[in-house]
């Protein structure tokens, strides 16, 4: 967004719409920070999407979350959960880098994004 682009995007009126988060997730995952933000209303609204879809994710696992011992290692995993176990841990180096060193939110971001997916489908069996 630029005033110069004559592309200014009131905040107040995407918060009110959308809420902050979405707000923040768009912001911060739409362009590298040295980067000028290119609108886009699909963004606000996959943004928007993917955090319900984080949230139905959890709510519709609470019960088992809740109720699951803490993983030791000692534990023989599927071949799926063993991966997303790597999944997990890759991403939270990615995330670590990408956030602490390059300061790239975006790219945390599509790692999260990954992840989700990747457990989205060992929830779905």
């Amino acid at each position: 967004m630029s005033k110069s682009k004559k592309n200014v995007v009131d905040p107040e009126d995407l918060i009110e719409r959308y809420g902050a988060d979405t707000v923040r997730m768009f912001c911060l995952f739409a362009s590298p920070p040295e980067r000028d933000l290119e609108w886009s209303d699909q963004g606000v609204d996959g943004s928007f999407r993917f955090l319900h879809r984080v949230w139905r994710l959890v709510d519709e696992n609470l019960a088992p979350l809740k109720s699951a011992a803490l993983y030791t290692g000692d534990e023989v995993l599927s071949a799926h959960l063993r991966d997303l176990h790597r999944k997990t841990h890759q991403t939270i180096k990615k995330v670590s880098n990408d956030i602490e060193d390059r300061f790239h939110f975006n790219t945390a971001i599509s790692a999260v994004m990954e992840l989700v997916n990747d457990v989205h489908k060992v929830c779905r069996g």
